[in-house]
């Protein structure tokens, strides 16, 4: 049970995370993997969703693409409401080999947030960024369980 103190602390200063669109995917798919516990963060309040408009498009078309059902729509659709939407106003360029990630680093920095979270190899790829990248089992491991 969380302390009054805890409380407050997540709700003044929450964790902020970006996750790739391969969380959403990967929580759909196995409720108990990492990417589904990172999800029930969300919803629980112990880390706070960054996202700009893009990143939003990009998860409900895949997970439309996929046909995922209306409850994880409306699941996904919750965390993305208790978030926050960010303003990309400067375009990094920090993923070379797909131009398309770079949304998730953009917004990132736009949104000064704490971790990125993604499976994707491109992601792990960047260097000299000041944001860290991680695959979710770490994030688990290393932020959820400590």
């Amino acid at each position: 049970m969380k302390t009054f103190l805890a409380q407050l602390k997540n709700k003044f200063f929450p964790l902020k995370a970006i996750v790739d669109t391969n969380i959403f995917v990967g929580a759909y798919w196995n409720r108990k993997s990492a990417s589904a516990g990172i999800l029930k963060a969300f919803e629980e309040g112990k880390i706070r969703l960054l996202y700009s408009e893009d990143i939003k498009k990009e998860v409900l078309f895949i997970l439309r693409k996929i046909k995922v059902k209306k409850e994880f729509l409306n699941r996904v659709d919750k965390i993305f409401n208790s978030g926050k939407r960010v303003v990309v106003k400067q375009n990094l360029n920090a993923v070379l080999e797909d131009k398309s990630d770079n949304k998730y680093f953009d917004c990132a920095f736009a949104g000064k947030a704490r971790w990125i979270i993604s499976s994707d190899k491109h992601f792990h790829k960047v260097r000299g960024f000041k944001i860290p990248v991680v695959n979710p089992s770490r994030f688990v491991e290393d932020v959820l369980k400590a």
